[in-house]
């Protein structure tokens, strides 16, 4: 979503439908997870060019950043048995959990309420707000979390003042292991002291009060984030896939997504394309054929296909699908893979598309739910890899058109949902009369409509739904096509199911359709 100078997306789609989106270059500012089951979801086959293969290239693959560097002083905790007890005149007011956003367990002393997942094994930045009063002897505090029965986490600190949001180094910032984090999980965090320097009698310097501990509201979502990059070739030149470019695509991934893990691979072999990406058409032609190449590699249904050029885009960085839930086929996208910051960038937003996500609405009229005036990101922010807070008065959602960017508290949750509904629905069982159906496709751009090679797919499309009158041996037929809409473009994809009587050797020879206002009538 960036440029040299900036990089502004082209408009998007409604939630709900599956659309191509494209991002546009114009001058201003700078800046799943699916486990086994009796169906992969994978496509089928379909007629495309191009090289075939799989296989990792290149591959960076760690478990989701929540928090990396500890602000502060720390000396680590008091020795290995020695009695400890509140801290005199420490009180602890308020506890976030960071795990790429704001998630606040404790606020002015009351347990929070939250919309924002805790997500399960994915690892965080704990922040804990306290302030001291003239009790405190300014002598070292032995910070203690404890979540369940793990050992204990330290950090023996000085404090000093009060906390603020604004002020990294004025928290106690604790890192809290992926592992830790489990469904069901609780905590304790307390402030103490040996008892020869307090009297032990603050009950505002822990929480929660008492022997017990309080709920961490963890939630389990998807497993594994994986992507593969597939080099393209255009005329002859090849996009940036050294280690070092791929380890940026994956730390874009691993900071910004709400997944516990990311694995990032490259396509052992390159995909030809030889036309043009100097136009709109070309643009959607290579992301057609990526999708049917996911098809080709017969690619499992948690990977998702992210094609990447050198190709100066002609104005666009990136174009990719708005994804149902269960169409496996559309976790496909494609965007420049130059090197630096642009391309990662950029992939983080298409696949997002592919996640379902629409655009937020700054720069662009996007989703219209969205809550937070700008696209402003809504809460507070943080990147592990620069140990950097990121103000909601400045940063604004990933899905948007505008800069610099991070993910919002309402894209968290969303991109968290989908995270898990994916993971789910690869295993549920589709019916056998609905697998491996074939489809004849119609694309339609800027005016224009031409047939697509069929495919075959194992899983039902779902798309928007449209009427499509048909030419079939027993005469004109009306039938339901599933439309997949470019939203920046004129046009779109449409998938019609080849009537049963049909052989292969007689796909659809006529359609006659309408989309947005105008009439088509194709003839093979």
């Amino acid at each position: 979503m960036r440029s040299l100078a900036a990089c502004w997306f082209l408009p998007l789609l409604a939630v709900g439908a599956v659309a191509a989106l494209g991002c546009n270059m114009v001058t201003g500012a700078d800046d799943l997870v699916v486990g086994p089951g009796a169906d992969d979801g994978s496509g089928g086959s379909s007629s495309t060019s191009g090289s075939s293969g799989t296989g990792a290239g290149t591959t960076s693959s760690s478990s989701g950043d929540g928090g990396s560097g500890l602000s502060g002083s720390g000396t680590g905790g008091q020795p290995p048995g020695q009695e400890l007890v509140p801290a005199d005149g420490v009180m602890l007011t308020d506890i976030d959990l960071y795990q790429a956003i704001r998630r606040p367990l404790l606020a002015g002393g009351a347990p929070a309420t939250s919309n924002i997942p805790v997500v399960a094994g994915r690892a965080g930045m704990m922040r804990l707000f306290y302030f001291t009063d003239g009790n405190y002897n300014g002598q070292p505090v032995t910070v203690r979390l404890t979540i369940d029965s793990a050992p204990a986490i330290e950090l023996s600190e000085m404090l000093s003042g009060a906390s603020s949001h604004e002020q990294l180094g004025s928290t106690i910032n604790l890192q809290v292991p992926g592992e830790l984090l489990k469904p069901g999980a609780a905590f304790k965090v307390e402030m103490l002291q040996p008892p020869e320097v307090s009297s032990g009698g603050n009950g505002g310097a822990a929480y929660p009060l008492g022997e017990g501990l309080a709920p961490l509201e963890v939630e389990q979502g998807g497993v594994k984030l994986k992507i593969l990059l597939v080099p393209v070739e255009n005329n002859g030149s090849l996009p940036d896939t050294t280690p070092t470019q791929v380890q940026r695509y994956h730390t874009w991934f691993s900071e910004v997504y709400p997944v516990p893990e990311v694995e990032v691979t490259v396509r052992s072999q390159p995909y030809t394309f030889n036309s043009s990406l100097g136009s709109y058409d070309g643009w959607s032609n290579l992301l057609d054929s990526i999708t049917d190449l996911r098809d080709q590699d017969n690619a499992p249904a948690d990977v998702y296909y992210y094609g990447i050029h050198n190709a100066d885009g002609n104005g666009l960085l990136g174009l990719g699908w708005v994804a149902g839930a269960t169409d496996v086929w559309s976790r496909t996208a494609i965007g420049v893979g130059w090197s630096g910051d642009t391309a990662p960038e950029t992939a983080v937003h298409e696949v997002g598309h592919n996640h379902g996500r629409p655009h937020s609405p700054c720069g662009v009229s996007g989703d219209p739910a969205y809550p937070h005036p700008g696209a402003s990101i809504g809460v507070w922010g943080y990147r592990p890899s620069t140990n950097q807070l990121l103000d909601p008065n400045q940063y604004v959602d990933f899905m948007s058109y505008c800069d610099p960017t991070w993910i919002s508290d309402w894209n968290f949750r969303h991109i968290f949902e989908r995270a898990k509904l994916v993971s789910t629905s690869a295993k549920l069982i589709v019916p056998e009369v609905l697998q491996n159906r074939t489809y004849d496709r119609i694309k339609v751009l800027e005016g224009l409509a031409s047939w697509r090679p069929p495919v075959t797919l194992r899983r039902p499309p779902q798309g928007e739904t449209l009427s499509v009158q048909i030419a079939t041996p027993g005469g004109p037929k009306t039938v339901t096509g599933q439309y997949y809409p470019y939203n920046h473009l004129q046009g779109g994809l449409i998938y019609v199911l080849q009537p049963l009587q049909m052989t292969q050797a007689e796909t659809l020879g006529q359609a006659v359709f309408a989309v947005e206002g105008q009439t088509f009538t194709l003839t093979r």
